[in-house]
This record gives C-alpha cells, structure tokens and sequence, in this order.
C-alpha cells in the first residue's frame, strides 16, 4: 500500500473525474454552497476543492472527497447558475405558460423567475432551480394559458421544449441550435436500420415519429437515439403523437 493510500488520499483516474464534476458545477455557476449540499461535504471543504481542482492538484484530494464528489446528487440549497432556468421559462413561454403561471405550479415566487426570463438575475436558489426543473417536466407537453405568451415567445425566438433534453438545457456550453440545419440523412438511415447512435435534436425529430410507427416505447426509442425515454416522451408530446400503451389503452377503451 502506497504512503497516499495509508494517508487516505488516492492518485487514480477517480479523481480526475471528480475535478471534471467540480469543473461542470462551476461552469454551470454552482456556488460551493450548492456544491456542498450536493455532496454533503462542508463548504470549507469544498472551498479547498475547488483551489485544488484550479491548481491543477486534485489529485491530492482525500479519497473520501473523491467519493463524496462523484456520489453528489443535486443541491439542496446555495446558489447555482440561472441560464437552465432561464431556458425552461422561455421553452414554456412558446407554450403559453408565463413566470406567473410556472412559479404556482412548481410553488416558488413569481418576481425572481420573472428577472431569470428578462436576464437580469444570473444565479437562482438551488431550491428554485429544482422546483422550476420538476414544473418544467410536468408542463412541458401541456398547452399553457396564455395564446399571446407562446406569440411572444415564438417571436422572440426562443427554443420550445423540444428542442433541449435534460443535458444540454444544463449544458452552458450548448448554444440555441436552428433545428431545420442540423439533420444527417446518413444518421437518419442508419438510426432506422437499428444502429444505436448519438442524434441531434432535429434529427430526432424525424426519427422518433418513424421508431414509433414500428411500434418501439420510448426507452426503446431512447436507446437507439442516444437519449432518455423522458426525452422521446416530450418530443412525442409535442408532436402529438401518443405512446405505445398509450395507443394500446385506447384501443382496449
């Protein structure tokens, strides 16, 4: 046993791994308060982390740390970055539904959220995040309220929930993409050929439609397109195609 291992630090691809966790939450605008409560360490702690990771000496980090960060689940309060948030407010707004509207479903204040949507408030409440992201699931195949919402919206040109899944409307790095040009025809083939592969948004588009005249369910769907089984829900939603079972209740009603 190495002198790190006996001193209860451990030099291992774990702790790059764990530095490349810090480095997403920071770049997601995590505070290390957040980061804290994700992975229940102390914010000291964390605060060191944070030093070693930019030092470029994480892999020093003891090894319960290290276990600590890659075990993390979602934060439970601090800070975190408002730019996801920001994204599910508008996708919802091209569905009618305002700040107003989704902070009482996801029973949070309204004003905050509304600062999020105009760009004026770069970081939000952990818990906001998290309610909004949960409302954001239940609203986002539902028509919302208002008409004139969604023709602000959709002027304004701001992405519908289709057009993100749960890791690029996280992703700071991930820019609006216009859906019309970014279809490969080679992937298309391919992904109904039975290729499991990665797709793009657009892509999926045309494909889940297609897989789910073949009679596959949205995991299935999922697998082949590199994607969540919530993810070909939504976009089936908003498409308005209707699930496997769904179909099957139907018929048997």
């Amino acid at each position: 046993m190495s002198k790190l291992n006996r001193a209860g630090r451990y030099r291992h691809a774990p702790a790059a791994d764990a530095a490349a966790r810090v480095t997403g939450w920071l770049e997601r605008g995590w505070e290390a308060a957040a980061i804290a409560s994700a992975a229940g360490l102390s914010v000291a702690t964390v605060h060191g982390v944070i030093r070693a990771v930019r030092a470029g000496t994480a892999d020093r980090m003891a090894w319960a740390t290290v276990r600590a960060l890659l075990a993390a689940g979602d934060p439970t309060t601090g800070l975190v970055g408002a730019l996801s948030t920001r994204r599910r407010l508008e996708a919802l707004a091209t569905l009618g539904w305002d700040p107003d509207a989704i902070a009482a479903a996801a029973d949070v204040a309204a004003q905050p959220l509304w600062r999020v949507r105009r760009g004026q408030q770069p970081k939000v409440q952990a818990r906001t995040w998290a309610r909004v992201r949960a409302a954001y699931r239940d609203l986002a195949t539902t028509p919302g309220p208002s008409p004139v919402v969604a023709a602000h919206a959709l002027a304004a040109g701001w992405e519908p929930p289709v057009a993100w899944d749960e890791d690029t409307i996280e992703d700071p790095t991930e820019l609006d993409l216009d859906l019309d040009d970014t279809v490969d025809e080679v992937v298309i083939v391919r992904a109904l050929a039975g290729e499991h592969l990665a797709t793009t948004r657009a892509e999926r588009l045309h494909l889940v439609p297609l897989l789910h005249a073949e009679g596959l369910t949205d995991a299935q769907v999922g697998d082949r397109l590199g994607v969540c089984a919530e993810t070909v829900m939504r976009t089936r939603k908003v498409l308005g195609i209707g699930g496997r079972y769904e179909m099957a209740a139907e018929v048997a009603a």
